[in-house]
């Protein structure tokens, strides 16, 4: 009994984190609102704000397999949680665009700490088919957490951006939480002269990866300006779309174990589909609830469905002691898609249509998201066909 009372504990602790990664969107239903106050910033820098934080995050990741030989993973995760808190906070002292960009680079350390070793916790902890399990609720956490930072930051944002700031300070209660309630179980301790190796199925995990966030991230970092009709410039109404976005989350990362019962070694492909359908939808619907927000679910289910995936597979492709290095990989993989997210999309935009519009964007990740499924499942029916006649 006391066994699974720490277990439960654990999974506390686990959303409590996910609570923290949610941070990253406190601005998005705002973005409109930051860049009438800075007309001078460019579109691209305005959306880097969502994504600027995964460019330390991303660093971060990489050293992650090497961090985790010299402190524990909670006291990583700990330091990851304070960083957040007080780079969230920190642009309340001088409203500049410096300032905050800059702050906002700062939170990155932290929710790359974070987005690494939340996953790698579980594996320590949890394994086979529970640990799917637990990395479905950690997956569902960080949807829900999304979904009710979102909302609070399109309804407080309405008063003014700056007021967003303060949704930070939640970081500092999830301090205390995983300081009582997640284990220490110290540093990492290799063999000596042991490498920590990966593999080339986590290679190719991380190249697909980069291809999906580039796209999933670019319906937050887009939505808000999306907006059609009576519904343009209004941060409440991109607040809730991107909690939606973010709400279906919570249940396809709960329904990850019987999603992927059905779509078996397609998971990933699946997701694809999913987001470049809710592309659609955003793409003929702008100005309508309904296909707004059926966009919106689609392309949550996306991002819901493929990140547990992703993280199953990459630290089930390689040996414990590497688990943290390959989910690092992954980490990057997500950084560096959500970072050339709006300098790729944008350019290609401005190419192709002679304008930067939210419309193009769209419809760039629609016809992307929906042959790239389709070339990997070609490639790996010509694999299999040639495996089956050597």
């Amino acid at each position: 009994m006391r066994m699974d009372t720490n277990k439960n504990r654990i999974k506390v602790a686990i959303v409590g984190i996910a609570l923290c990664q949610a941070m990253q969107l406190t601005l998005s239903p705002v973005l409109p609102q930051i860049a009438a106050a800075f007309p001078r910033v460019r579109t691209s820098l305005i959306q880097m704000l969502i994504t600027a934080p995964m460019i330390l995050g991303a660093l971060i990741a990489i050293l992650s397999g090497w961090l985790v030989t010299r402190l524990s993973k909670k006291k990583l995760l700990m330091i990851g949680i304070l960083i957040i808190g007080i780079g969230g906070l920190l642009p309340l002292a001088k409203d500049t665009f410096s300032l905050l960009f800059g702050a906002r680079l700062f939170v990155g350390i932290g929710l790359g700490l974070l987005t690494t070793l939340s996953t790698a916790v579980v594996s320590d902890h949890f394994s086979g088919r529970q640990q799917a399990g637990v990395l479905g609720i950690q997956s569902a956490g960080v949807g829900g957490s999304m979904l009710l930072v979102t909302t609070v930051a399109g309804l407080v944002g309405r008063e003014g951006y700056t007021n967003t700031y303060w949704i930070n300070s939640v970081a500092f209660a999830v301090l205390i939480m995983v300081v009582f309630f997640l284990p220490d179980m110290g540093p990492v301790r290799p063999k000596k002269d042991e490498k920590i190796r990966l593999n080339r199925r986590v290679y190719g995990l991380a190249l697909l990866t980069v291809i999906e966030f580039i796209f999933v991230i670019s319906f937050s970092t887009n939505i808000a300006m999306h907006l059609a009709g009576s519904y343009r410039g209004d941060s409440s109404v991109a607040g809730l779309l991107i909690g939606a976005f973010s709400g279906v989350q919570v249940v396809v990362g709960l329904l990850t174990g019987w999603i992927t019962g059905y779509t078996k070694n397609n998971s990933l492909y699946v997701a694809m589909v999913l987001f470049a359908l809710g592309a659609l939808f955003l793409i003929f619907y702008p100005g309508t609830l309904v296909g707004l927000f059926t966009g919106a679910i689609l392309c949550g289910a996306s991002q819901g469905l493929y990140v547990p995936r992703v993280m199953f597979e990459a630290s089930n492709a390689v040996e414990q002691k590497a688990t943290a290095m390959a989910v690092g990989l992954i980490v990057v993989a997500i950084s560096l898609g959500q970072v050339l997210s709006p300098l790729i999309l944008n350019a290609i935009s401005s190419l192709a249509w002679g304008e930067t519009s939210t419309q193009a964007v769209y419809t760039i990740g629609a016809i992307t998201l929906l042959l790239v499924p389709m070339l990997m499942m070609i490639l790996r029916y010509i694999k299999q066909k040639k495996a089956l006649y050597q």
